[in-house]
């Protein structure tokens, strides 16, 4: 299962319940916001275990509706993007076939993610591919932006192939 950990702004936008799960594996969790990005709704993924930052921009209402099957597809094209082996991607898919929204929990993720949010809004509006919601080229370049990850400054794209393969060879990564 994929939980997608929403701040009290998504939620709100997506006007949902929150579910109540207390198991989480950090590799399949994600935070995400609700951001403005030059006057156009964004959402930035963080994951939990790597901080591997993932963008949607240019968000419209009906987008919102089916946030689940985009925030699917985007981690999907932004790992195909990442050079993951296919066979890799399609099982992490596999194992990520529910969606359940729940609340934030991680302080610290959540501040990685305001600080690639905060990144973000320092880039001109040319930089955003303006045709795709999905934002791979520059969910690829934030990847390589150093963050604190478990106390250690990391590069969360680095992380996410080492935990790829520890998923790919039947391990679960340490967070």
């Amino acid at each position: 299962m994929l939980t997608i950990r929403c701040t009290k702004k998504l939620l709100e936008k997506l006007k949902l319940n929150p579910c109540d799960i207390t198991e989480r594996n950090p590799l399949f969790s994600w935070h995400t916001n609700l951001i403005t990005l030059h006057c156009k709704k964004a959402v930035i993924l963080l994951n939990d275990c790597t901080r591997y930052p993932i963008l949607l921009y240019g968000l419209k209402v009906v987008n919102f509706k089916q946030l689940d099957k985009l925030i699917a597809d985007a981690i999907k094209i932004v790992f195909f993007a990442q050079d993951i082996s296919p066979d890799i991607v399609e099982k992490y898919m596999a194992q990520s076939n529910q969606i359940a929204f729940t609340k934030t929990s991680d302080r610290s993720v959540i501040a990685a993610m305001n600080q690639a949010a905060e990144i973000l809004t320092c880039y001109d509006v040319d930089k955003f591919d303006q045709q795709n919601f999905i934002q791979t080229n520059l969910s690829l370049k934030m990847s390589t932006l150093i963050t604190k990850i478990d106390g250690d400054y990391k590069m969360p794209k680095e992380v996410l192939l080492d935990a790829m393969t520890q998923f790919a060879n039947g391990k679960m990564p340490k967070q």
